[in-house]
């Protein structure tokens, strides 16, 4: 591998340790360095240029274990990945996965002992890749900073399964900057939530859908739609009667309008969150649990919060078919569905396996590739109207 970065060993093990550095050196990778200890591993990013290179890091050690020297690489502002190299459980690696999630610190993968070059190399393709992935999103950044942009909603179809017709659209961002290039709306809301106007986005943005609604509605085509709204945007004073006032004004009813509250990070006020969404259900708006199962406080906010849908998470409903606690899992969120006579969607749904798999545990609705990609105003008003014609052959 001719484009390796700086790589670090750390590991209390010095036969590990020479083994390591062989292995690397074989594939191509020659700035590799080793520490005995978490405490030789800080000491060594002053010796070396590792703040943007491939840690492979052992977890139990001496004087400062793994997921001491992940906490300092958190406070060095550590910029390269972390590969988890130990003997440890899957268990325990993956509860440092989540530390370091935490903490801010990029995980490539982990690599069981004793090392394989094939091994290795694919996961510092991984890490590459990653690499590759955080310095996009930082160009991303710049051009929202510097270009004007224009925000769009596309509309990626919700079915049915078993009447076989079309449940509804969720609303996705399309950002298209001044050059012709897209940027993920993510990236988008990012910038919004580090200005302190992610409300004022969130509004213009269903401002935007409601207008989309109305145009279809003149043309005798309706159906529910759903809107992303951040956790934070909720708890923001006056935002249900700002949106209880658009709807009434354009004439749209609250029932055709779903609000999927997301989590960027956990509420800071969970009675204001549970006040504002209780309101929202009292006009007749739908809320959803978006990405159920995957989110940092799913549980708690389902269990106090008035929710009409929950959202099987993609990274969820994928795995079904080869992770049995994965389906027990969608086994269970639709139990609770039916007993809190809540709807329940499987998201991110590619293949016609994949389906049968989740209709097979019960899951009704769906949305994903399968169904139909995300698309314009007018692209899904010709599918509202395709559904139309099917229903009355």
């Amino acid at each position: 591998m001719s484009d390796c970065q700086p790589i670090l060993v750390v590991d209390d093990d010095p036969i590990f340790l020479a083994i390591a550095r062989s292995v690397v050196t074989a594939i191509g990778c020659t700035r590799v360095f080793t520490a005995r200890d978490g405490q030789e591993g800080i000491a060594a990013f002053e010796n070396a240029d590792l703040r943007e290179g491939t840690v492979f890091l052992d977890l139990n050690m001496p004087n400062l274990d793994g997921l001491g020297f992940l906490r300092q690489l958190s406070a060095l502002h550590f910029r390269g990945e972390v590969v988890l190299a130990s003997g440890e459980s899957s268990a325990i690696l993956n509860s440092a996965r989540h530390l370091a999630g935490m903490l801010g610190i990029h995980v490539a993968g982990s690599l069981k002992k004793p090392l394989k070059p094939d091994d290795v190399r694919n996961v510092l393709l991984s890490a590459a890749q990653e690499r590759a992935a955080r310095e996009r999103a930082e160009r991303e950044k710049r051009q929202l900073r510097a270009k004007p942009q224009s925000i769009t909603p596309w509309y990626q179809p919700q079915f049915d399964a078993v009447t076989s017709r079309l449940f509804g659209a969720e609303a996705l961002t399309r950002i298209v900057m001044s050059d012709g290039a897209e940027v993920p709306p993510g990236t988008l809301f990012e910038e919004a939530r580090a200005r302190g106007d992610l409300d004022a986005l969130t509004i213009e943005i269903a401002d935007r859908v409601f207008a989309d609604m109305l145009a279809w509605r003149m043309l005798g085509l309706t159906t529910r739609v759903a809107v992303n709204v951040d956790a934070h945007v909720f708890e923001a004073p006056g935002f249900s009667e700002m949106l209880k006032e658009r709807v009434t004004a354009l004439g749209i009813t609250p029932e055709s309008v779903c609000l999927e509250l997301t989590e960027s990070a956990l509420p800071r006020d969970m009675g204001r969150l549970v006040e504002a969404l209780t309101r929202l259900r009292m006009a007749r708006f739908h809320v959803s649990l978006d990405d159920y199962g995957a989110g940092s406080a799913n549980y708690e906010m389902l269990r106090v919060g008035p929710f009409s849908e929950v959202k099987i998470d993609r990274s969820i409903a994928i795995k079904v078919g080869e992770d049995a606690l994965a389906a027990r899992f969608v086994e269970l969120a639709v139990q609770i569905g039916a007993e809190l006579d809540m709807f329940v969607i499987a998201e991110g749904v590619e293949t016609e396996a994949q389906l049968a798999r989740l209709r097979k545990l019960g899951v009704r609705y769906f949305q994903g590739y399968l169904f139909g990609a995300p698309m314009p105003r007018d692209r899904f008003a010709d599918l509202m109207r395709e559904d139309e014609r099917a229903l009355s052959a």
